[in-house]
């Protein structure tokens, strides 16, 4: 009795783990999309009146990341405060931040 309970013990993850494989893996007529059609529609999607959530799926936090990288790319010559951040809504807000600051 005692043996059979571990061997199910043992037994029922694997076979947990066998059948949720199916779903990790990709269905058999999937291809992924080439590099370079995905840039393009990126670029298609990234204009000046983008909107950064509505248009580009961006949450503040990922705003604030791509913020903070034009801060230092910029190398110290931009210093974007957190009320200006909070403002910027699409591309033409971070062009028009980044252009009054190296004013």
């Amino acid at each position: 009795m005692f043996r059979q309970v571990i061997t199910r013990a043992l037994i029922t993850p694997v076979t947990l783990l066998k059948s949720t494989e199916q779903f990790l893996q990709p269905p058999p007529d999937y291809t992924p999309a080439p590099t370079q059609q995905v840039l393009d529609e990126l670029k298609a999607r990234i204009t000046l009146t983008a909107h950064l959530k509505n248009d580009l799926g961006m949450d503040i936090f990922k705003t604030y990341q791509l913020l903070d990288r034009i801060e230092q790319e910029s190398g110290g010559n931009i210093d974007i405060s957190v009320e200006q951040a909070d403002k910027v809504q699409t591309i033409q807000d971070i062009v028009d931040l980044v252009t009054d600051a190296q004013k």
